[in-house]
């Protein structure tokens, strides 16, 4: 790299500038002579593994991972001290939600933690971290769970749809048996057991009847994680 400004490495997904002239400049071997290098290295799929699940909050929310995972090392360095601070940029892989929260964070043993790291810049496409030291990275969204009540009215209104969609379909496959048979005379009560008023009390009334009966035999059952 060039002696006047800090080198950029990048990836399909990220990059990261780091001081690497600093670094050499404070970094001696054997040899008297200063050099750094830079390992810089982005796994696709190692969210599977380090999940965002992982990453230990206060608050009861939805973590999702927003970048792929990355590390950087400074391989055969003595002093590995940053004179500055290394940025990562990292390109969104999943669909911004501007209500959402977003951690730097980095991987310690067991857990993501952001210790040191902390969000420079961001914007839908992507988000600048700043960190103080080098491991392995991540950039995690958190989203607020929806409200349980709301969850319960979904799931009830959803149930009743439902239904009435396999009424519907009954009542319509009683009309086409009716037109099958070719009865081209129906006396004046099965006329009035066809009119579209009843079938609509009948397509929606058996429904809600048994959501009803669902919602009183077992409330629980309704706005659960599934």
């Amino acid at each position: 790299v060039t002696l006047d400004k800090i080198p950029r490495l990048d990836t399909t997904n990220s990059s990261v500038d780091i001081d690497l002239i600093g670094i050499a400049k404070n970094n001696k071997n054997n040899n008297e002579t200063r050099s750094a290098a830079v390992a810089f290295m982005s796994y696709n799929t190692m969210e599977n593994l380090l999940k965002p699940d992982f990453f230990n909050t206060s608050n009861d929310t939805i973590k999702t991972m927003m970048s792929t995972v990355i590390s950087a090392t400074l391989p055969k360095t003595t002093n590995t001290k940053l004179t500055k601070p290394v940025n990562f940029t990292l390109k969104h892989i999943r669909e911004f939600d501007p209500n959402g929260s977003l951690s730097c964070v980095y991987w310690n043993i067991s857990e993501w933690i952001v210790d040191g790291c902390s969000v420079l810049k961001t914007n839908s496409s992507y988000t600048v971290c700043s960190c103080v030291h080098l491991s392995t990275f991540a950039l995690i969204m958190q989203t607020s769970r929806p409200s349980e009540v709301l969850c319960t009215v979904i799931s009830g209104v959803l149930h009743f749809l439902f239904l009435s969609g396999f009424v519907w379909m009954f009542i319509e496959a009683v009309l086409l048996f009716i037109c099958v048979k070719n009865l081209s005379q129906i006396s004046s009560k099965k006329r009035e057991a066809l009119s579209s008023g009843f079938l609509c009390v009948i397509g929606y009334t058996v429904p809600l009847v048994v959501v009803a009966v669902s919602v009183g035999l077992l409330p629980e059952g309704y706005g659960s994680e599934q």
